[in-house]
C-alpha cells in the first residue's frame, strides 16, 4: 500500500500507453502464465504504477529490467540500502496486484452439495480398503477453500457412519501468491471473513481470539471528508478465529505456479479428487489447455474435478466425463473402459464400468452431427435447468411453445402450400423487436415506465432471445423494484451470452441490494472481467469492500475506477451520474481510506 509520498510520485509517473501495455503484457505471460487482453490496460498501468511508486522508481524500463532480469540491482550506488528484490520476487508481487481471488468458505454451494451426497460417499466407497484420500486444492488463495474441503470430509465422513481418525487425509494447497499462502498458514480470519459457515461449524472449527484495541477510519459513507480536518478514529476490539489444529493438521500449503512446465512428482500426484476454481480465467486459451492436461495426469483414474462457475472445458479437454447432479456440473476422469464427452449426462460411477447393464443406464446425449446453432443453443440451456421439469426458464418456454405451433402449422398445410419465409419478412420481424426497444429504452429515459413496461414487453415477444431486449426489460423491472423479476432475466441473458456486461451488472446490483455479499462481488468481478473499465462496478465493489472493512482493497479499486474516469469529459455521464461527481466521490473515499503519515514528535 503507498504511503502518501508514493502516492504522490504514482500521480508524476509518465503515462502508461498501448506499448508499455504490450512490453508488460508479454512478459506477464512468459513469466508467470497470466494472460491479459487488450481492454485491460488501465488494470495492468495501475497496478505496475503502484509497485513503481512502492519501490521508488519513476522509469518503466527500469521495472521491466527488474521484472525480466534478476541480475538487475536498484541500489547499485547505495550498498548501504536494502538490497533490492529479486525479479522473481517482484514478478510474484506484480501478479498479487493484478490477479486478486475474492474466496470464502463454502464457496459455489451447489459444489460443496454435490461432494458431501454424490463424490465424497463414492470415493470412501472405493477407498474403503486403504483408508487414504488424497486432495489438492489449485490455487487456494487465502486457505478458506481447503479449510472447507477439510471439514466437508470430516462431516461427510460422520454421515457416512465412519471414523475420521480411521482415515488417512491428505489436502495440499497450492497457490502463486506467497502473501496469500501466508495467511492460508496462518489460518486466522476476521468474523466478517467466516461467511459460509454456519454457528455450529465455527464454533466446532475455530477458536476466538481478541487482539488489542485497533483504531480504524470511519467507514460510514454518510460521513464526508473535509481538508483541514483530522479523520475520526474509532477503538473497538479486533476480534479473529483460530482453525483448530485438527483441521490444519490435514493440510499442507505449496507455493506453485500452475504454467510451470512440470510439477514435483513427490507432492503432485495420485490425487483423488483436485479443485481448480477461478484460475484458469486468467490464461490464455494455449496455456488453459497446458494446465488442464496437467492437472489430469497428477489425478488417479475415476478422480473428481471441479473448476469455477464461469470456467469451461469446452475446446479446451475431450478426455474428462461432464457429470451432471445435485444441480451443478463438474468432471470425472474416465476409468479405462469409458469414453468421456463433453455431452454426457450421467451420474459419476464409483468404479469401471464392466456390466452392459451400467452401460445402458448412462446415456448420451450428443448433438447430432449436423446439429444448428439454436438446437446447440437450446442444449445449452437445457443443461442450465432445475432438475424438475416445471421450472422451465421463460425464454426456453417461449422457445418450446414457438415450435410446437410452428410444428403444428407445418401438418395442416400441404407441402406444395407451405410459404417460404422471405428474407423480408426476417428483417421485418428484426425492425419490430428493434423499434419497440427503442421506444422502450427511450420512454425508460423520461420515466415513463408503463408505457415502456408495454413497449419492452412486446420488444420481447418480437425477438424472445435478443439479449438487449432481456437487459433492457431487467433494467426496468430492477428501477421498478422487482428484483426477482430483473434477476431471472439478467440469468436469461447470460444463458444466450455468457459476456453480457449489462447483465452481470445488474446481477450484481440486486445481489448487493439484496445483501447476497460473496454473490454480489462474484458477479462485479465479472463484469469488470468483460469490460476493464466498467467504472461503476469498481466503485460499487470499492463500497462493499469499506462497508465489510476491508480497506486496502477498497482503496484499490477506488483509484482503479478514478484512473478510468480521468480519461473522459467531466460533464459525460454514467448511469445518470456525471463524471465529475463521480471522479470526486472516488478522490474523497481514497483520501479517507489512505494511510496517515506518522505525527512529528
Amino acid at each position: 500500500m503507498s504511503t502518501p509520498y508514493q502516492a504522490k510520485r504514482l500521480l508524476n509517473l509518465p503515462e502508461f500507453s498501448s506499448e508499455q501495455f504490450e512490453r508488460f503484457r508479454r512478459l506477464l505471460q512468459e513469466k508467470s502464465g497470466v494472460f491479459f487482453d487488450e481492454n485491460k490496460l488501465n488494470v495492468m498501468g495501475a497496478a505496475v504504477r503502484e509497485r513503481m511508486a512502492t519501490l521508488e522508481l519513476n522509469d518503466y524500463n527500469t521495472y521491466y529490467r527488474l521484472l525480466s532480469e534478476p541480475t538487475t540491482t536498484l541500489n547499485a550506488n547505495n550498498p548501504g540500502e536494502t538490497p533490492a528484490p529479486s525479479s522473481s520476487h517482484e514478478m510474484r508481487r506484480l501478479v498479487e496486484e493484478l490477479v486478486v481471488n475474492e474466496t470464502s468458505f463454502f464457496r459455489n454451494r451447489e459444489h460443496y452439495r454435490a461432494l458431501s451426497q454424490e463424490v465424497l460417499p463414492r470415493l470412501f466407497r472405493r477407498k474403503a480398503k486403504e483408508r487414504r484420500l488424497r486432495i489438492w486444492s489449485a490455487g487456494c488463495s487465502t486457505g478458506q477453500e481447503p479449510y472447507s474441503l477439510a471439514i466437508a470430509v470430516i462431516e461427510a465422513l460422520q454421515a457416512n457412519g465412519q471414523l475420521f481418525s480411521s482415515w488417512q487425509i491428505e489436502i495440499i494447497a497450492s497457490d502463486i501468491s506467497e502473501r496469500a499462502l501466508q495467511t492460508a498458514q496462518a489460518g486466522r480470519y476476521r468474523t466478517d471473513e467466516l461467511r459460509g459457515l454456519d454457528d455450529a461449524q465455527a464454533q466446532r472449527y475455530f477458536r476466538p481470539l481478541t487482539a488489542p484495541n485497533v483504531a480504524t477510519a470511519p467507514l460510514d459513507p454518510a460521513q464526508i471528508y473535509q481538508p483541514g480536518q483530522p479523520h475520526t478514529l474509532r477503538h473497538r476490539p479486533r476480534i479473529s478465529y483460530e482453525v483448530i489444529p485438527a483441521i490444519r493438521n490435514l493440510i499442507k500449503f505449496s507455493f506453485l505456479n500452475l504454467t510451470e512446465p512440470n510439477y514435483p512428482p513427490d507432492k503432485f500426484s495420485n490425487f483423488d479428487l483436485v479443485l481448480c476454481e477461478n484460475v484458469t480465467i486468467y490464461f490464455a486459451p494455449e496455456t488453459t489447455r497446458q494446465v488442464i492436461d496437467k492437472l489430469y495426469a497428477t489425478m488417479n483414474e475415476g478422480a473428481f474435478f471441479f473448476i469455477g462457475y464461469s470456467e469451461t472445458l469446452w475446446q479446451v479437454s475431450e478426455r474428462f466425463k461432464l457429470i451432471n447432479t445435485q444441480d451443478t456440473f463438474y468432471y470425472q476422469k474416465p476409468f479405462p473402459n469409458e469414453i468421456p464427452s463433453r455431452y454426457l449426462r450421467r451420474q459419476p460411477s464409483t468404479g469401471p464400468l464392466s456390466a452392459p447393464a451400467d452401460s445402458a443406464r448412462l446415456s448420451a446425449t450428443e448433438p447430432p452431427p449436423g446439429a444448428t446453432a439454436s438446437e446447440i443453443l437450446a442444449e445449452a440451456i437445457q443443461r442450465h435447468r432445475k432438475t424438475d421439469p416445471s421450472l422451465k426458464l421463460p425464454a426456453l418456454q417461449r422457445q418450446e411453445e414457438k415450435e410446437k405451433e410452428k410444428e403444428k402449422e407445418n401438418k395442416s398445410v400441404p407441402d406444395k402450400d407451405k410459404p417460404s419465409q422471405p428474407t423480408s419478412g426476417r428483417k421485418e420481424a428484426a425492425r419490430s423487436w428493434q423499434t419497440q426497444l427503442s421506444e422502450g429504452r427511450q420512454r425508460m429515459a423520461q420515466h415513463d415506465f408503463e408505457r415502456a413496461l408495454t413497449a419492452l414487453e412486446s420488444a420481447l415477444q418480437a425477438g424472445p432471445h435478443e439479449v438487449e431486449v432481456l437487459c433492457a426489460l431487467a433494467e426496468l423491472k430492477l428501477k421498478l423494484g422487482h428484483y426477482a423479476a430483473a434477476l431471472e432475466l439478467c440469468r436469461e441473458a447470460i444463458l444466450l451470452n455468457r459476456l453480457s456486461e449489462p447483465a452481470h451488472l445488474m446481477t450484481a446490483m440486486i445481489f448487493h441490494k439484496e445483501r447476497r455479499i460473496e454473490e454480489a462481488i462474484r458477479e462485479y468481478k465479472n463484469t469488470i472481467y468483460i469490460n476493464s473499465n466498467a467504472v461503476i462496478a469498481y466503485m460499487r465493489l470499492a463500497d462493499i469492500y469499506r462497508d465489510t472493512g476491508h480497506q486496502r482493497d477498497a482503496l484499490r479499486e477506488y483509484k482503479r475506477a478514478l484512473s478510468v474516469l480521468e480519461q473522459k469529459g467531466p460533464d459525460e455521464m454514467i448511469e445518470d451520474l456525471s463524471v465529475g461527481l463521480l471522479i470526486q466521490a472516488c478522490r474523497q473515499n481514497i483520501t479517507r481510506l489512505s494511510p496517515r503519515p506518522p505525527r512529528q514528535a
